[in-house]
């Protein structure tokens, strides 16, 4: 019984702490001129790929509800991938790439999905194929959630190479821990634990929850890290561009006219 007080101490502390810091940091501060800069619009490759994920994934999020009978909004993967849905939407709206609540939303839908990602196929799958019930993971809808989705992420985090807010982070340990309370009150209401390392009854609840707490952050830092190099390489080779070509006009400059 103790653990469930030391876990909920836990759940307190993330859920005051990162709405103290939300409030503080105002996310989203730090894409102020991404807001005041506007930046060429997207062609219509990028509007049609954004259209396309839209359609795959609200028809992938409403066929795993139908066959689940709703039952799937109780898992972080459902809960995941309607935001991954939301962000699609959204993406189409922002033609003019200048919304810095688009951007935030990617900043945390795109390392939730690797966590999930790897939560899914090095914990759970393992665990599933222990008790014989690993053919709940095999299957095209599983492997579209905890995949694919990746995949889809990864293209359009790769075509926007800004560095990432910070305040992404408070976001994403806001809506984890919001999801984490649900799932005590559903369990409360009717018994089930959406997730093993979820229950409170043994010893090591504490340990769980902490150490899932600290991977969103880890998978957060990753990504910052990853966007990062990435913005900065792209930065490098512009400068290097511009270089090339001031020192081109002015070599051509410095041989003066024909004599």
């Amino acid at each position: 019984m103790w653990a469930a007080y030391v876990v909920a101490g836990e759940l307190a502390v993330s859920l005051v702490g990162s709405i103290a810091w939300i409030r503080r940091a105002t996310p989203g501060a730090e894409y102020t001129a991404l807001h005041l800069t506007p930046r060429p619009p997207r062609g219509w490759f990028w509007r049609g790929y954004h259209v396309v994920c839209l359609l795959f994934f609200f028809s992938v999020l409403v066929a795993e509800l139908v066959q689940t009978r709703g039952r799937s909004l109780g898992f972080y993967t459902c809960w995941n991938f309607a935001l991954q849905t939301t962000y699609w939407a959204w993406a189409i709206c922002d033609v003019s790439r200048t919304s810095r609540g688009r951007r935030l939303l990617l900043d945390v839908a795109f390392p939730n999905s690797l966590l999930v990602l790897t939560v899914v196929w090095l914990i759970l799958y393992p665990r599933a194929q222990a008790g014989g019930w690993a053919d709940k993971f095999l299957n095209e809808l599983s492997y579209i959630q905890h995949g694919g989705n990746v995949v889809f992420l990864a293209v359009e985090f790769a075509a926007d190479p800004i560095p990432m807010a910070n305040g992404g982070a408070a976001l994403q340990a806001l809506f984890s821990t919001t999801y984490a309370i649900v799932a005590w009150i559903v369990h409360a209401v009717t018994g089930f634990w959406p997730y093993p390392f979820l229950k409170i009854e043994t010893p090591s609840a504490p340990l769980w929850y902490a150490f899932l707490l600290a991977l969103h952050f880890a998978f957060f830092l990753l990504v910052k890290c990853i966007a990062g190099a990435t913005a900065r390489r792209k930065a490098k080779s512009r400068t290097e561009s511009l270089d090339a070509a001031a020192a081109s006009l002015l070599g051509h400059d410095s041989a003066g006219p024909p004599v």
